[in-house]
C-alpha cells in the first residue's frame, strides 16, 4: 500500500490509511498464539469505509485466523474477533467510534480465564467469556487491514501507537 507514516498522530507521528489497501505488516513470530493477547492503538477514522468494518490491528491477515481488533460502522460497535481457522467468536461492545475523533481501543484475550475484554478510551466497555482458544497464525499480522486477502477491509483514517503483546 501507499501508507504515509509521517502525518500527525495522537502522540507523535501516525500512519495515514486511505481505505484502499494500505497496511503495515507485523511479523508475528509464532505458529500458535496460545496464552493471553493484547491488541491496542489510537485511531481516528475519517471518511467512509469500503466494508462493514475497519481493522485497527490483527495478528493474522488470513481469513478465520488470529485475533483482530475492529471498529464496526454498520452496527456501531467494536469487536475483538478470535478465530482458529475453523471456528470463530466475536465478542463486542456497542459504541460508535467511527466519528472522526481520536479514540484508544484495546482488546485483551485472557487465555487462563477465557475472557475477552474491550476497552474504549481507557474504560472497560465489555467482558465476555469466550472460553480457551488455541489460535494458529500464518506468521504475518497487519495494521490497517485484515482477512479476505489483502485489500478487503481497509482502514480509512489515522492510526498511531499500535501495540501487540503475547504473554
Amino acid at each position: 500500500g501507499d501508507t504515509d507514516c509521517t502525518v500527525d498522530g495522537w502522540m507523535n507521528r501516525g500512519c495515514s490509511f486511505d481505505g484502499d489497501g494500505d497496511y503495515v505488516m507485523i511479523d508475528v513470530d509464532e505458529e500458535n498464539l496460545d496464552g493471553s493477547q493484547t491488541l491496542a492503538g489510537w485511531f481516528k477514522s475519517t471518511g467512509t469505509i469500503p466494508g462493514p468494518h475497519q481493522t485497527l490491528v490483527c495478528t493474522d491477515t488470513d481469513y478465520m485466523y488470529g485475533i483482530k481488533l475492529m471498529p464496526y460502522k454498520n452496527f456501531k460497535r467494536v469487536v475483538l474477533w478470535i478465530g482458529n481457522g475453523t471456528d470463530e467468536t466475536a465478542p463486542y461492545t456497542s459504541f460508535d467510534v467511527i466519528d472522526g475523533e481520536w479514540h484508544f481501543l484495546a482488546g485483551v484475550y485472557d487465555y487462563e480465564s477465557g475472557y475477552a475484554h474491550i476497552y474504549i478510551d481507557g474504560n472497560l466497555s465489555s467482558s465476555t467469556n469466550v472460553g480457551q482458544w488455541d489460535i494458529p497464525v500464518s506468521g504475518y499480522g497487519a495494521i490497517g487491514i485484515e482477512y479476505h486477502g489483502l485489500g478487503s477491509y481497509s482502514f480509512n483514517g489515522t492510526i498511531d501507537a499500535v501495540s501487540y503483546t503475547h504473554l
